[in-house]
């Protein structure tokens, strides 16, 4: 029997030897919101959950935030059940854990990926770009139904940097993903880990204990992917320079300044 004398432990509250961390975290959340206005008073934020690290840290982090800004804005975390093998099962451990820890409660777009691309994919198109389509059509129909006005995503200082590596090496332009743009739903998109390195979520995440859960796609993990590749060879040039991480991510700002947002090309969720 629970003792109803006994108070719940906050999530935002670290242990002792975890402050550092939590402390880096919040103050790169709280400079990607700044400088780049991502949250405002009265914003309605969607939060696209996969179950995976980052989409985890992201929801963490906004509802942390939530508790010390000036500003109301409400999350509302939101999974698009795509209908791959088991992941319709994993789907409750991302729903338990949020109304357990945050007592916040999932919603769940049930979709059925597998028959849509069997029957539109064309042929030689990436699967894991075609998913992604249909991920944004799905949750931008919600976002209308619901007046949401921002979709929060997880791509993190890596994915930008490996975007912008990206765009270079198989298109020929300075490009990379924004860290706020509006889509042609007339959403904003929102990514307010660009500061944070996925080194530092792979920590947060064990510290946290996340039930972390794959989307059982075909494609996921497939070491051919372009994406995968840029991340071996930023690996690669971080062993040779300790610091291209961090100047590849600056450098990332600086093309993210002159840039103009073309929505078409936005990278994959």
């Amino acid at each position: 029997m629970t003792d109803p004398q006994k108070k719940k432990i906050s999530p935002y509250k670290p242990e002792p030897q975890h402050a550092s961390l939590y402390k880096r975290l919040d103050k790169a959340f709280g400079m990607a919101s700044g400088d780049y206005g991502l949250l405002k008073e009265g914003d309605r934020i969607l939060v696209a959950m996969s179950g995976g690290k980052d989409s985890y840290t992201l929801f963490h982090l906004l509802k942390s935030f939530q508790q010390r800004v000036p500003f109301k804005y409400d999350v509302f975390p939101v999974t698009v059940n795509t209908g791959f093998g088991e992941f319709r099962a994993n789907v409750e451990k991302i729903k338990e854990h949020l109304k357990t820890v945050y007592d916040s409660d999932l919603h769940i777009i049930e979709e059925d990926f597998p028959s849509i691309i069997d029957n539109h994919l064309t042929p030689g198109t990436r699967t894991c770009s075609f998913c992604a389509r249909l991920r944004r059509g799905s949750l931008s129909t919600y976002c209308k139904s619901q007046n949401i006005n921002k979709i929060a995503l997880g791509h993190h200082a890596d994915d930008v940097i490996e975007s912008m590596l990206m765009s270079q090496l198989q298109n020929g332009r300075l490009w990379t993903q924004a860290p706020i743009y509006e889509n042609t739903s007339n959403i904003s998109i929102i990514r307010p880990l660009m500061n944070i390195y996925e080194a530092q979520i792979v920590e947060f995440a064990k510290i946290r204990q996340f039930p972390i859960i794959k989307c059982n796609c075909p494609s996921e993990g497939d070491p051919s992917h372009f994406r995968a590749v840029a991340k071996r060879l930023v690996q690669t040039l971080t062993e040779q320079v300790p610091s291209a991480r961090q100047n590849l991510l600056a450098t990332s700002k600086q093309v993210i300044k002159t840039m103009r947002i073309d929505n078409t090309k936005d990278d994959e969720l």
